[in-house]
């Protein structure tokens, strides 16, 4: 197959389909990316990252279980009709919100094979084009002062625009916790914030990590990754669909991977801790809440 160099980057791939276990038992009927941050479904933001990037289309990869997330990016006509008549317009700005800002189409893992599974599960929807891949656990910031507009997806396609091959975005991570990643090696560092790879490790050990840079939850991908992703074995060791394996594979094969560096905030919303953390994080740095959450705070600490 041929495949077109130098086209816009207009979709994006949002894994969803995790059984969020660490959530149980809400994760009994409600999809673990419903989660609020505040008043926000977590997925919100991952959205927003793609839609500020320029995203038009969002492909999400779910399952049977997870009919919310579809009625979620869905209108609610009588919904709207009603905040309208009691002049709620605040209210109405948010639920018309995600419906409005970008197309949405729903494709079934009904398999939990892993993420490079999830990925292959969009083929049909990507078609011959590159795309963004926004994995639904991470909420990824610069900075709370420019959060409506922030997008961390856009640093990548600007240098996808640049280098016409898969980016990865990176972050480095201190001690043992780089066991829980996917780690690059480095073979060339371009500047500050930019790498070209020499390879790429699924959860290497301490010791045998190649850098102590780490993937984070956002890719731009090659539409050529899916011939490698259609030959890649499950692995043995996590009966799972390796993506990091066929990012490698597309390496070997002579063809450039680059890295960029991350150095904003990170929330891991697939844990509790992470969870707890991006709600007080934004918390304290919303206008409307901060100086009597912040009170609030400090008399439960008070009396720890």
């Amino acid at each position: 197959m041929k495949y077109k160099n130098k086209q816009k980057i207009t979709k994006a791939v949002i894994p969803v389909a995790g059984l969020g276990t660490r959530f149980l038992p809400f994760t009994k009927t409600i999809p673990k990316e419903m989660l609020p941050i505040l008043n926000i479904p977590s997925i919100e933001y991952i959205v927003k990252d793609a839609v500020n990037a320029g995203i038009k289309d969002i492909i999400f990869v779910t399952s049977a279980r997870k009919k919310a997330l579809a009625d979620y990016t869905d209108s609610y006509p009588w919904l709207e009709d009603e905040l309208r008549k009691k002049n709620k317009i605040e209210e109405l700005k948010l639920i018309q919100f995600l419906p409005k800002i970008a197309n949405y189409i729903f494709v079934r893992q009904s398999k939990q094979l892993g993420l490079g599974d999830a990925v292959l599960k969009a083929k049909y929807a990507i078609g011959n084009e590159p795309f963004a891949l926004l994995l639904g656990d991470d909420i990824l910031l610069n900075n709370f002062k420019n959060i409506t507009n922030d997008s961390i997806l856009k640093n990548l396609i600007n240098s996808y625009q640049k280098y016409q091959s898969i980016i990865v975005l990176l972050k480095k991570i201190e001690g043992k916790e780089i066991e829980k990643y996917g780690v690059v090696g480095i073979e060339k560092k371009i500047d500050q914030k930019n790498f070209l790879l020499n390879s790429l490790i699924e959860k290497p050990t301490f010791k045998k990590a190649p850098s102590d840079l780490a993937i984070m939850g956002r890719y731009i991908l090659e539409p050529k990754i899916f011939d490698y992703l259609e030959k890649e074995q499950i692995d043995p060791n996590t009966g799972e669909i390796q993506l990091t394996n066929s990012i490698s594979k597309y390496l070997l094969d002579k063809n450039n991977v680059y890295g960029v560096l991350f150095e904003g905030k990170r929330y891991d919303m697939g844990n509790l801790l992470g969870f707890l953390e991006a709600n007080i994080d934004f918390a304290l740095n919303d206008k409307k809440y901060r100086k009597v959450f912040a009170e609030l705070l400090k008399d439960k600490i008070k009396n720890i």
